[in-house]
């Protein structure tokens, strides 16, 4: 039974460590399916239950947007009906307690769109009026580093990559836009790029833990174990962030653990299980690397 628990979880770090285990979508989509960050600002339909049986012909009318600070939203504004000959059929205006705002998870599949002549026939708006305050702030630097932000966070990349190499071209110091940079070239595993671009933003702020956080892991992955483990230390050093050590400390555990190097690894090890919640994924990891070193 300790073999097989001992396996599970070495399957699990192999995914995590991989990057499989995250659920973030492929910079290469599924061209079979409409995913909902690929219909920002549209409206979509969205399947209603009647009599406890989702209907094939009554539907919610949602309109997908981002709120910048808090991610991708699905605001329900109507409901509408389509009947034997195709017709979209608007019904009767919606209570402002039936109209909710929910939050999107990555994990949705796809969605189907409402087309444009179908919403002209809704007498839909091609944007409700309340998008507005959401869009207050728009045009400036600070916004658009905000949506790219939430594009990453799904693994948007493609929607996100343009947004963050014109805020580049503008400013290439921008707090914030160098980290973000990063996650992109990481997804997209162009680790030299990582390494040129964190170089440079340590120049101008050699205080920045995530930056050595960042450097650290690319200089691993391009087979410099010793140059991440001197820059991960600094990170650490300058870091007050749990999970942010945890990351850093994890990455030496296991190349302290490959190497069957019991004293560096008990070192690293230390460090991670101090930055980890007691029985979470991580900390059982560490555990069954623990008892396979010794």
């Amino acid at each position: 039974m300790k073999t097989q628990k001992g396996l599970l979880l070495f399957i699990l770090f192999t995914l995590i460590y991989s990057g499989k285990l995250y659920s973030q979508i492929p910079i290469v989509d599924n061209p079979k399916y409409t995913k909902y960050y690929d219909v920002v600002d549209k409206w979509i339909m969205v399947s209603r239950t009647v009599a406890d049986t989702v209907s094939e012909t009554s539907f919610n009318c949602g309109f997908i947007f981002i709120d910048p600070d808090k991610g991708f939203f699905l605001q329900i504004d109507g409901q509408f009906d389509i009947d034997n000959n195709g017709n979209y059929i608007m019904g009767k205006p919606m209570d402002i307690s039936e109209k909710f705002k929910y939050p999107i998870g990555h994990n949705w599949a796809h969605v189907d769109t409402i087309s444009q002549d179908k919403r002209k026939e809704l007498d839909l708006p091609e944007h409700p009026s309340w998008l507005k305050f959401y869009k207050k702030d728009e045009n400036e630097p600070s916004y658009k580093l905000k949506i790219a932000t939430v594009y990453n966070r799904v693994g948007a990349y493609k929607k996100s990559l343009p947004i963050l190499t014109s805020l580049y071209d503008a400013d290439p110091n921008m707090d914030g836009l160098a980290v973000e940079l990063s996650h992109l070239y990481k997804a997209a595993r162009e680790y030299d790029k990582i390494i040129t671009l964190m170089e440079s933003a340590m120049k101008v702020n050699p205080e920045n833990p995530a930056y050595y956080s960042a450097l650290g892991h690319a200089l691993l992955k391009t087979g410099k174990p010793d140059e991440a483990e001197s820059f991960y230390r600094k990170g650490i050093e300058l870091s007050d962030d749990k999970g942010l050590k945890g990351s850093m400390a994890f990455d030496m555990v296991t190349v302290y653990f490959d190497k069957k190097d019991k004293e560096k690894f008990n070192e690293w090890y230390a460090i991670a299980k101090a930055s980890f919640e007691k029985d979470s994924l991580y900390d059982k990891i560490l555990e069954d690397f623990k008892s396979r070193i010794n």
